[in-house]
């Protein structure tokens, strides 16, 4: 086992906070989606697991960098500092500015669907007349094609 000084344990408690921050503001990513558009309890369970899974291995990296893979209580009392003081502070402005931001897009992606449909509702009236032009069209030139070739 190796000494951990209490310079590095202090760096180590300030780098894990930074990751529970982090990880904090990926929460809210989560919880501004959430809150647009109210998913299905399935597909928030599949998101806690996808969140989880993503935070499960980064957080034994964390462990391998700053411990060398051995548990030591200041760095989880350095990811669960980060995560709540995030959450007390920043968390609020950013996840009020994330969902402002999602409503945003969310109304640009309905109008531009509103636009992309007008526009092909258009060329489907007009390619519907073309091709029914076509549809006569060859339908008489192939009737004309079987009276000439029955006349011989």
């Amino acid at each position: 086992m190796w000494e951990i000084s209490n310079t590095l344990q202090l760096l180590g408690f300030f780098r894990s906070a930074l990751f529970g921050g982090a990880f904090c503001l990926l929460y809210d990513v989560l919880r501004a989606h959430r809150k647009v558009y109210a998913p299905s309890d399935f597909r928030v369970f599949i998101q806690d697991v996808a969140y989880f899974s993503v935070c499960a291995p980064i957080t034994f990296c964390l462990f391998l960098s700053i411990t060398n893979g051995e548990l030591r209580l200041y760095v989880f009392a350095g990811i669960v500092t980060g995560f709540v003081l995030m959450r007390l502070t920043f968390s609020r402005l950013f996840f009020y500015v994330l969902v402002k931001l999602i409503n945003l897009i969310k109304i640009l992606f309905e109008h531009l669907t509103d636009i992309l449909n007008h526009f092909f509702s258009f060329f489907e009236g007009t390619l519907g007349a073309i091709s029914a032009f076509f549809c006569k069209f060859f339908k008489k030139a192939g009737n004309s094609l079987k009276k000439l070739l029955k006349k011989q």
